[in-house]
């Protein structure tokens, strides 16, 4: 009888322990299912997922036991949150479950550490698989959409270059030498000078000459080039 008495007690503890087990299963897979679709829904261009539960004692505690009903996404990002809707008792209860998210896309990613203003070339960047989502990055309109920009802040190496994140070169960069051309009338004489400030076309701009140290104004004419008009 005892050991009758402790076969059952076992077979009990075991189809109770099997019970918890099917149950967590449940809600893990019906909650990473829906992470990773609505997660996919709002990033239709990252092509691999890595979502895994940051689970306290105290939230597996109030799972334990939980008879499983749904599971709804509440907050989406590279910390996403779920809630877990089960029956206690006869009693509805949600319970939300926090996500560690990563989300991987082919990216344009810097190779070496990019200050801001320099320019981005193929000697510090390379399309690599990133984590675009750790940074919100702005997917690219094109492969190349970095070419002839620069950095608006720093990057580290591995980090995705985003669209946010860069800007266009100016044509004449400070501290840049330019061909200094003055114009007057039919005549035009180039000479050399240092840029005091970055400009696009048109923008007139103070200009040093390298060897007086005078100061003058002159207008963005082109790629490394301004213009005097007299």
């Amino acid at each position: 009888m005892i050991k009758m008495r402790t076969f059952l007690l076992g077979g009990l503890i075991f189809v109770a322990q099997s019970a918890v087990c099917v149950a967590a299963s449940d809600w893990r897979d019906a909650a990473d299912g829906a992470l990773r679709a609505a997660l996919t829904a709002q990033h239709a261009d990252v092509s691999r997922w890595d979502v895994q539960p940051l689970l306290t004692s105290r939230v597996e505690e109030r799972l334990d036991g939980l008879d499983f009903v749904d599971a709804t996404p509440s907050q989406l990002g590279a910390r996403s949150s779920v809630r877990i809707r089960g029956k206690r008792d006869g009693r509805l209860q949600d319970v939300y479950v926090w996500y560690s998210v990563h989300g991987y896309r082919k990216s344009a990613v810097a190779t070496t550490t990019i200050r801001p203003g320099v320019a981005l070339t193929q000697a510090n960047v390379a399309i690599a698989e990133a984590n675009v989502l750790e940074s919100e990055c702005a997917p690219p309109t094109e492969p190349m959409f970095w070419f002839g920009t620069r950095a608006k802040h720093s990057f580290s190496p591995g980090d995705p270059i985003c669209a946010q994140a860069i800007e266009p070169m100016p044509l004449v960069l400070r501290g840049e030498n330019v061909a200094v051309k003055s114009v007057a009338g039919p005549v035009t004489i180039t000479a050399r000078g240092v840029a005091q400030e970055d400009g696009d076309l048109g923008k007139i701009m103070r200009v040093k000459n390298p060897g007086s140290g005078e100061l003058f104004t002159a207008a963005v004419s082109g790629r490394g080039e301004v213009v005097v008009r007299e």
